[in-house]
C-alpha cells in the first residue's frame, strides 16, 4: 500500500508540472503572435492612418488580432510553415518607399472622385428639379382648372335657381290672372252651378298661389346661401389665380436660373474629369451608370456601409481602416473610404 500512494503522488507530480510547463509554452506563443500582429499593421499601416484617431487604430489592431487568433487555431505545422524567418520578415516590410507612393497615387484618385461625385450629385440633384417642373406646372394648371370649375358651377347653381324663383313668379301671376277671369265670370252668372263652380276654382287656385309662394321662399333662402357660396368660390378662384401667376413666374425663373448654373457644373465636371486618370474615370462612371449617384460611400464607426447600410466583414473592414487600395462593399459593390 505505501508504494502505490507513492506512485499516485509522483504521477500527479508529474501531470502538474507537464500543465505548467503546457501553459507557459501557450502563453510564450501568444505573446508571440501578439508582437507579430502589432509589427504587421505598424508597418502596413499608411501614414493617413497613423495620424488618424487612437479608436481607428485600435480598431484595425483588433481586427488583426482576431486573424491571428484564426490563425492559431490551425496545426502547428502549417503555423510553423506560415511563419517566415525574422530576415524574411524584414524583406517583406522594408520597401516602405515604394509602398507609400502606390498609396497616395491611389489615395489621390480617390479625392479627386470625391470631388467629382460631388458635383455629380448637384447636377442630378438640378436635373430632377429641372424635369419636375413640367409636371409641377401641370399639376398647377389641373387644381387651379378644378377651382375655376367649382366657380363655374356656383355660378351656374345661382343663375338655375334665379331662373327657378322667376318661373315661380310668372306661374303665379298666371294663376292670379285665371282668378281675376273666375271672379269676373262668377260675378256675370246668374245660373247656381256655374257660380259654385267658379268659387271652387278661384279656392283652388289660391291654394296653388299660396303653395307657389311657398316655394319661392324656400328658393329665395337657398339662392341667399348659393350666392354666399359663389362669391367665396370666385374670391378663391381669383385668388387662386393670382398665386397660379406668381408660381409660374417663379418655375421660369428657377428654370433660367437651374440651367445657367447646370451648364457651369458641367463645365467645371468636365475639367475634373480631365484631371481623373483613366482607367478610374471609367470604372466610376460605370458605376454611376449602374447605380447612380453616389457610388464612394463611407463606412461608418460601426462598420456599416454608407450606401446599402449593411455590415461589412472584417476583411473588408481591415481593408479600408489600411487605406491602400480600392476596398469594394461586399452588399452592394459601392466604393467604401
Amino acid at each position: 500500500m505505501p508504494s502505490n500512494r507513492h506512485s499516485y503522488m509522483v504521477l500527479a507530480i508529474v501531470c502538474v508540472c507537464a500543465l505548467a510547463i503546457c501553459a507557459f509554452l501557450s502563453w510564450q506563443n501568444r505573446e508571440k503572435k501578439n508582437r507579430l500582429a502589432q509589427q504587421y499593421a505598424e508597418f502596413s499601416m499608411p501614414q493617413t492612418l497613423k495620424g488618424s484617431t487612437p479608436a481607428q487604430q485600435k480598431a484595425l489592431l483588433e481586427i488583426l488580432s482576431g486573424e491571428q487568433k484564426n490563425i492559431s487555431q490551425t496545426s502547428p505545422h502549417r503555423q510553423q510553415a506560415a511563419e517566415p524567418p525574422p530576415r524574411s520578415r524584414e524583406k517583406i516590410f522594408s520597401p516602405r518607399q515604394g509602398m507609400l507612393g502606390w498609396q497616395a497615387m491611389n489615395h489621390a484618385d480617390l479625392d479627386q472622385l470625391l470631388i467629382l461625385q460631388e458635383k455629380d450629385v448637384r447636377i442630378s440633384k438640378l436635373r430632377k428639379e429641372l424635369a419636375s417642373l413640367p409636371e409641377q406646372r401641370t399639376r398647377l394648371l389641373k387644381q387651379m382648372e378644378a377651382i375655376k370649375q367649382k366657380a363655374l358651377a356656383a355660378k351656374q347653381e345661382v343663375a338655375g335657381i334665379e331662373k327657378s324663383i322667376r318661373d315661380v313668379e310668372a306661374a303665379v301671376e298666371t294663376k292670379r290672372a285665371y282668378i281675376g277671369k273666375m271672379k269676373t265670370l262668377q260675378s256675370n252668372t246668374r245660373k247656381n252651378e256655374e257660380y259654385q263652380r267658379c268659387i271652387q276654382e278661384v279656392e283652388k287656385t289660391e291654394a296653388a298661389i299660396d303653395s307657389l309662394e311657398t316655394s319661392e321662399l324656400e328658393l329665395m333662402e337657398r339662392l341667399e346661401t348659393a350666392k354666399t357660396d359663389m362669391e367665396q368660390k370666385i374670391r378663391r378662384a381669383r385668388d387662386a389665380q393670382h398665386e397660379l401667376e406668381k408660381t409660374l413666374a417663379r418655375f421660369d425663373r428657377t428654370a433660367e436660373t437651374d440651367k445657367e448654373l447646370l451648364n457651369r457644373l458641367n463645365a467645371e465636371r468636365a475639367d475634373l474629369a480631365a484631371a481623373v486618370p483613366e482607367d478610374s474615370l471609367g470604372e466610376y462612371e460605370r458605376m454611376t451608370r449602374s447605380k447612380g449617384v453616389p457610388v464612394i460611400v463611407p463606412m461608418d464607426e460601426k462598420g456599416h456601409c454608407g450606401g446599402c447600410h449593411m455590415v461589412i466583414t472584417d476583411n473588408t473592414r481591415m481593408k479600408v481602416l489600411g487605406g491602400h487600395e480600392t476596398v469594394y462593399c461586399d452588399s452592394c459593390h459601392r466604393i467604401l473610404h
